[in-house]
């Protein structure tokens, strides 16, 4: 069975450094020269159970996908041009062999077998690369694509279940498509994937459900291959959009939408937002996507300049329905796909804040606030001037302590501000979850928070309005099974996010999208104490960690050393029949939250760091606040 996820594509480029889809100065993607059949030098090795014979002829159905006699809108043909010819024994399967055809100008564009996953081995690629190719040689002047190289991991068909590394012939085909893809100047792409890999909040995703499984629902130029049942063996409409803007003839001219992409200011470009047009009667079949400033390369090396200083923000969504509406989305790129799986043009991908519809007149607007499932249906004939305005959340001010609340429903997910001296609590703002359990600001004074629950969600959260985003659900990054029960979360010295749940398991925590790592599990004594809150030492570089009994009462302090993994048992902060739900550090001073029970006001407390003894502050005036956290100038 194939692993979802665990198997990827990887694209290669060996020319251009600043992203794996080749486009001029001013904007004009490389092609291939359509007057003539592309063609193809062959390798005479087989591709895991299949012969040579066989793997020729399974490679050239799979490449003839993209060919014009498949899809009538692509002026695109194909032809063998060798077979046998790119080694002395027709067979490439040493480093020796590879390294003598690899990015090298020879009239060839190899295709090469691996057939068990050997030479893949060899040259030192991840085991679950199944697949790469890359554009060689190209022609500056004419922007043309001259030689290009593939090759492919015969682990994938090779019989050999017990690496967990093996599928039927049609993830093949998928796979030869895909790099037959980049070898045409295709670069990766994020439309409908994401829903299978567990990026599941899009707000398309939100409005129109999840996507079903099955035949032609995940794009083939998706980074990641998709089990058996969802691997396309035909290009989906995300994918021959972007044959068509490259390869199409007159018969593919249809509907567009364009616009651009900018920051609050309404001034400041945003290259690297993923943009997706879904068709409101067809959300999923109909989709495609266009990444801003995916044709902005200020500091290419082909073609003469200047660059179009607007490409930067500017994204065209092409190959639309003409008089079909559209919910128009901004997304964020997977943070999985960097490098080799990357969707262009940026590697990392870039955070853009909140992700969102396009919602007419009220994009970007304040007072009322742009609410991001709010959208305006779009005309795809050739509708332009479709601009977002990035919503983006304002950051903690320093010195500021602010808290949340959680498990109450009287006071369900709000954002206050606490004064250190009295205690008393201010509302900010509801952040539309139904609790905050932990807070977290990391040293820029973005303001993060756990939900805490049986599917634990990392939240972002605006410090002037209280509204937040789910970043993502907290998994382990291994099996991305969700963690339960976070609710202790903290920034370290750098500026790394840590969280504990209710196991007193302690995890680093990716802040763009929620996957975790295991760190350590606290040896915590007596051993019925459950870790609720969590803050972090500068002094001594350690964590500091509150617990309760099970019943929720007679709280403890423990330090969790990550150096040295050991976990010590500070002492009981000689409160009994509260728990201590949250700690921070304020410079030097260690604050917690205390409660009673769910019912009564919540206590903002101050811990003795010699003795652990807490001395109450002051009510805060809610009950159930569980999270707290500042910024402050030590941090």
């Amino acid at each position: 069975m194939l692993s979802i996820a665990a198997i990827s594509f990887l694209f290669m480029p060996k020319v251009f450094p600043g992203g794996y889809t080749f486009v001029s100065n001013t904007g004009i993607p490389f092609r291939h020269d359509t007057s003539k059949p592309t063609p193809t030098d062959f390798d005479e090795g087989p591709y895991g159970t299949l012969s040579s014979t066989e793997a020729i002829d399974f490679a050239m159905n799979a490449i003839n996908i993209w060919s014009g006699a498949n899809e009538p809108t692509l002026e695109l043909r194909f032809s063998i041009n060798s077979i046998g010819s790119l080694s002395a024994d027709g067979d490439v399967d040493t480093i020796e062999e590879f390294n003598a055809i690899f990015s090298v100008a020879d009239d060839k564009s190899p295709v090469v077998f691996d057939a068990d996953g050997s030479l893949f081995a060899d040259l030192g690629l991840p085991e679950g690369v199944i697949g790469f190719a890359t554009i060689e040689v190209i022609d500056t002047e004419t922007f043309e694509i001259i030689e290009t190289f593939q090759a492919y991991n015969g682990n994938l068909i090779d019989g050999d279940t017990s690496d967990g590394i093996e599928a039927p012939l049609s993830v093949a085909q998928t796979v030869i498509t895909h790099e037959m893809g980049h070898a045409l100047n295709f670069g990766h792409s994020q439309v409908n994937g994401t829903a299978f890999i567990g990026d599941t909040d899009d707000p398309g995703f939100t409005i129109y459900g999840l996507p079903p499984e099955g035949e032609g629902i995940v794009e083939i130029m998706f980074p990641i291959l998709i089990g058996d049942g969802n691997s396309s063996t035909t290009p989906t409409r995300d994918d021959l959009s972007t044959a068509e803007f490259i390869y199409g003839n007159d018969t593919g001219k249809k509907g567009f939408i364009s616009g651009q992409v900018f920051r609050e200011n309404m001034v400041t470009q945003v290259r690297g937002a993923n943009i997706i047009a879904r068709n409101v009667a067809d959300p999923f079949g109909d989709a495609v996507s266009s990444v801003s400033g995916g044709l902005f390369f200020p500091n290419s090396i082909f073609g003469p300049g200047p660059t179009p200083p607007e490409l930067k923000g500017t994204f065209n969504i092409l190959g639309l329905t003409p008089g079909a509406n559209y919910t128009v989305e901004k997304v964020q790129i997977n943070p999985r796909f960097t490098a080799g799986s990357s969707v262009p043009p940026i590697s990392p991908p870039i955070s853009i804040d909140e992700e969102e519809f396009y919602n007419g007149e009220d994009e970007g607007a304040k007072n009322p606030p742009d609410t991001p499932l709010d959208f305006v249906a779009i005309d795809g004939t050739s509708s332009t001037g479709i601009n977002f305005i990035c919503n983006e959340f304002k950051k903690a001010i320093p010195g500021i302590c602010y808290a949340s609340t959680g498990f109450n429903i009287s006071s369900s997910g709000t954002l206050l501000t606490l004064d250190t001296t009295t205690g008393k609590g201010s509302i900010v703002g509801q952040t539309n979850q139904l609790r905050i359990s932990g807070l977290a600001i990391n040293q820029s004074g973005e303001i993060f928070g756990s939900t805490g629950g049986r599917k634990s969600r990392l939240v972002r959260i605006d410090a002037e309005t209280g509204n937040s985003f789910i970043l993502g659900t907290i998994v382990r990054k291994d099996s991305n099974i969700p963690i339960r029960f976070v609710k202790g979360i903290a920034f370290n010295d750098n500026d790394i996010l840590f969280g504990v749940d209710r196991t007193n398991t302690l995890y680093a925590i990716n802040q763009v999208n929620a996957s975790a790592r295991k760190i350590l599990q606290a040896d915590v004594n007596p051993a019925n104490i459950v870790l609720t809150g969590l803050a972090f030492n500068l002094k001594k570089n350690v964590f500091i960690a509150s617990g309760a009994r099970k019943n929720g009462t007679s709280s403890v302090i423990v330090e969790i050393d990550i150096s040295s993994g050991r976990t010590r048992h500070i002492g009981n902060v000689g409160m009994t029949g509260y728990s201590i739900r949250d700690l921070h550090f304020s410079d030097e001073t260690l604050f917690g939250i205390s409660t009673s029970n769910i019912g009564t006001p919540s206590n903002l407390i101050k811990i003795d760091q010699t003795t652990e003894r807490a001395t109450i502050i002051g009510a805060v005036g809610f009950p159930a606040v569980t999270g707290l956290s500042s910024l402050t100038i030590s941090q």
